[in-house]
């Protein structure tokens, strides 16, 4: 199987496993958040999105479609500050040679720049009252 092929499974099934609420926090606990992902000022149309807490607690996460996420209060986040990751991950419609010189992988590029993932400085603060997160990324 392709390593890009492998990575983007990853990602989405990442997205999959953060979204059914690893954290062993009471259901009453968690908060309801959703809001909107735009990119250079259109809605994201696929893509993941995942809060990782900056003190204690679990990774929360789900998928953004046409620019909207939503996390239900049984699954979502604890109050709490919290690193923001996106992806959008898509294939260039170019191959390249596999890692073992059998055959060759779908090249697959992230729309967001790093400063939004991997190497994000985007974080947000949910209150017990949860609520909406908008945000609104620049490919620049």
């Amino acid at each position: 199987m392709s390593k890009s092929l492998l990575f983007f499974g990853g990602l989405l099934l990442f997205a999959g496993v953060i979204s059914t609420g690893c954290s062993t926090a009471p259901p009453s606990d968690r908060l309801e958040v959703q809001g909107s992902v735009t990119l250079d000022g259109a809605p994201l149309q696929t893509g993941a999105i995942t809060f990782i807490p900056l003190y204690q607690g679990q990774a929360v996460g789900t998928t953004i479609d046409a620019g909207k996420y939503k996390i239900d209060s049984q699954k979502g986040p604890v109050p709490g500050e919290y690193k923001v990751e996106i992806d959008s991950t898509h294939p260039t419609g170019k191959t390249t040679q596999d890692s073992l010189g059998n055959g060759t992988d779908e090249e697959y590029v992230n729309l967001i720049p790093a400063k939004y993932n991997r190497k994000s400085t985007l974080t947000v603060l949910f209150q017990r009252d949860g609520g909406e997160s908008d945000f609104a990324l620049s490919s620049k």
